[in-house]
């Protein structure tokens, strides 16, 4: 019995959130072992995973948009969707100036639903993923002996695979993670204790993508 190609692409839509969470704990597994045991993976280099990591979320994010389109015009009742125009009233981004003139036709709506969902995240997360890189390797600068060049490139890659916004747990909870283990090693080693921010990076990173569904779920009622 063949499958048809509307009844994969429903299925595509509905594991969709599984197929991410899994490739991204793939990836994350992946960057920890090229940054902490280079020796064992010095085939790997970090421009290769990067290569890959933003190559899978261009692809990602690509196959979603083009399934989405596919069941939404399969239906009767929301195929109006992919033909309608973009209201004028709707706000738009600084973000959305590159598919300004998509937005005028008579698919604009789908364009601007698909664009903002599925590509507007991807670019929030490289914008601050880079950001977090500059802040990073000026501590790296300042703070040597807490930032190195581990925490620098766990920080950036685990903040891009955590996405927008949650990026902002990641972090957050890394610094307050690293401050509670600095205080807890200076009493047991006293004064002359010299921790680093990696013990603190990586329970973050575990438990940011572990539970990622639901700090985007937290983070979105805030912004209602």
């Amino acid at each position: 019995m063949m499958v048809s190609m509307d009844s994969l692409t429903v299925a595509l839509m509905g594991w969709a959130h599984w197929l991410g969470y899994g490739v991204t704990l793939a990836l994350a597994a992946l960057l920890a072992l090229v940054v902490l045991w280079r020796g064992a993976f010095a085939v790997m280099s970090m421009r290769m995973w990067w290569g890959i990591a933003l190559g899978w979320h261009i692809f990602y994010a690509t196959v979603l948009t083009v399934a989405q389109y596919r069941m939404w015009n399969a239906n009767e009742i929301t195929r109006e969707l992919v033909t309608t125009p973009l209201g004028e009233e709707v706000p738009r981004m600084l973000l959305h100036a590159p598919i300004s003139l998509f937005l005028e036709g008579s698919g604009g709506y789908y364009v601007f639903y698909a664009y903002s969902r599925f590509w507007v995240p991807l670019m929030l997360a490289l914008l601050g993923t880079l950001v977090l890189y500059g802040i990073f390797r000026f501590l790296q600068h300042r703070k040597p002996v807490a930032v190195g060049r581990e925490e620098v490139l766990l920080v950036s890659g685990i903040a891009f695979l955590a996405g927008w916004p949650n990026m902002v747990a990641f972090v957050s909870l890394a610094f307050v993670l690293s401050l509670v283990y600095a205080v807890w090693a200076h009493v047991r080693h006293g004064a002359a204790a010299r921790t680093r921010m990696l013990p603190g990076i990586i329970a973050a990173a575990i438990a940011t993508l572990l539970f990622s569904a639901t700090i985007a779920a937290y983070t979105a009622t805030l912004a209602v």
